[in-house]
């Protein structure tokens, strides 16, 4: 089994909201600054508490991070907004310059540090399962990575491949293989369609480690999938 980067002691952080911007309808992507002078670090892929009302003893609920360790003192999060949401309303109502108290970080999806150097490291994530997979894609290209990278991104409609417009850049450059289904597009999508453990049966590779990250029920199908074909390079997180 690979070893996972892990190592890292959670605290807890006030962080500044920078921006909040509308990414498709109910998920806003939300960057924040930590404060000055505060030791922080977290691996990619790993997430953050965010309390409601910037109380440490109340309520909070899990977010994963969107950037790469390299862009700290930023961090960003990929956040579906739900009606009743405990901490969802909550978010609803900040703006830039308020305050967001966080706990981090926390998680287990991670880069292992132990694999062959040239293995290709194929990424699954549908929804808002694309944040902690963005952050290891940034990190590894950050560091120069020599993995090749595919990313397999599963939406309902096309509004709903967030931060498309920035893998299709890196996958015009080369630096990523970006593939996409819709599995209620419209008429006017001229891409694939379908489940995205369909796109993944298309794309198999024996040789790859696997980050499976996005709805219980795609998680479970992709996973006995790659069972079912051999693969036991595989990391899981379910939303």
């Amino acid at each position: 089994m690979s070893e996972l980067s892990v190592n890292h002691k959670a605290k807890t952080l006030l962080a500044k909201i920078q921006s909040v911007k509308e990414l498709a309808l109910n998920v806003n992507s939300y960057v924040v600054e930590i404060a000055p002078g505060v030791e922080f670090n977290f691996s990619a892929g790993q997430l953050a508490l965010i309390r409601k009302e910037g109380k440490s003893s109340g309520i909070g609920r899990a977010y994963s991070i969107a950037t790469s360790p390299q862009e700290l003192p930023r961090l960003e999060f990929c956040i579906r907004l739900y009606p009743d949401g405990r901490v969802s309303s909550y978010l609803k109502g900040v703006k830039p310059g308020d305050s967001l108290l966080l706990q981090a970080p926390f998680g287990r999806f991670v880069l292992p540090t132990s694999v062959t150097t040239h293995q290709p490291y194929i990424f699954v994530a549908t929804g808002t399962g694309i944040a902690p997979i963005r952050s290891m894609i940034r990190h590894l290209l950050a560091s120069g990575t020599v993995h090749p990278l595919m990313l397999i991104h599963g939406t309902r409609s096309e509004s709903n491949l967030y931060y498309r417009a920035e893998f299709d850049e890196l996958a015009n450059k080369n630096k990523i293989t970006y593939l996409k289904t819709l599995s209620q597009a419209d008429t006017s999508w001229t891409g694939a369609t379908g489940y995205v453990t369909e796109l993944m049966s298309a794309n198999l590779d024996q040789s790859a480690h696997y980050f499976l990250c996005g709805n219980p029920e795609m998680v479970r199908d992709a996973a006995l999938l790659l069972t079912e074909t051999g693969i036991k390079a595989v990391t899981i997180e379910k939303w």
